[in-house]
């Protein structure tokens, strides 16, 4: 869930972007920006 792991991450004090949609139909994606070591972190949720 999503929605669900956006908040957890907000909660805890991470820089996560807004949920939008992705690429593939029914899918949505929030970046995570901060605390991350350096690595690109993408977060995927489906309808």
């Amino acid at each position: 869930d999503i929605q669900a792991t956006h908040a957890e991450l907000t909660e805890r004090g991470f820089d996560v972007s807004e949920i939008r949609a992705g690429r593939r139909p029914g899918t949505h994606v929030c970046t995570v920006r901060d605390k991350t070591y350096g690595v690109p972190t993408l977060i995927l949720g489906r309808d």
